[in-house]
C-alpha cells in the first residue's frame, strides 16, 4: 500500500496545535445523524427532535398506481436507495408516518418497518458548519512546477 503525505505548511500545523489544545467539547445539543443511526435504538420523540438538530426521514418507493391517502409500506427491491428517502414525521408507536413526497404532497404510510426511518441532519448543521470547526488556508502549492510549464513548451 503506497501513502501519500502532504505538508499544509508551519503556519497551518502551528493553527492546527493550537486548535488541539484549546478545544473542549461544546455543551450544545449537536447530534450526529449517522451515529445516531447506527445505534439503531428506539425513536425519538418528536418533542426530542425539535431540542436537536435533526428530523426524521423514511424510505418510501410509492410503486402502487393508487391514490390513496393512507397506504401500507411495501418492499421493493430499490426501496433503500437514496432517491426514496423522504422526510417525514412519525405519528405514532406503530411507525405510521407522514411522508413529505414534495413541498405541498404528502402521504400517510403505515407499517414502516423501523429499518425505513432515519434520522437527518437539518440544513447547515452538520459537524462542518459548527462555529467551533478548525477552519485555516492550507499553505502548500498542489501543482508541481513541471505541470505548469504546458503553456511555455507549446509556443
Amino acid at each position: 500500500h503506497d501513502e501519500i503525505t502532504i505538508d499544509y505548511g508551519a503556519e497551518w500545523q502551528t493553527a492546527w496545535s493550537h486548535h488541539v489544545t484549546k478545544w473542549k467539547k461544546p455543551i450544545d445539543h449537536y447530534v450526529d445523524a449517522n451515529a445516531l443511526n447506527q445505534q439503531n435504538q428506539r425513536l425519538l420523540t418528536q418533542q426530542e427532535l425539535n431540542d436537536l438538530n435533526l428530523f426524521t426521514s423514511c424510505y418510501y418507493h410509492d410503486s402502487s398506481s393508487e391514490q390513496n391517502e393512507i397506504q401500507k409500506w411495501k418492499y421493493t427491491k430499490d426501496v433503500y436507495q437514496s432517491r426514496n428517502l423522504y422526510p417525514c414525521k412519525i405519528l405514532n408507536s406503530s411507525y405510521t408516518a407522514r411522508i413529505m413526497l414534495e413541498p405541498k404532497k404528502s402521504i400517510v404510510v403505515t407499517h414502516i418497518p423501523r429499518s425505513a426511518i432515519r434520522y437527518t441532519n437539518k440544513l447547515y448543521t452538520t459537524d462542518q458548519h459548527l462555529s467551533f470547526a478548525f477552519r485555516h488556508e492550507m499553505g502548500f502549492d498542489m501543482f508541481p512546477d513541471e505541470w505548469k510549464d504546458l503553456k511555455q513548451k507549446n509556443n
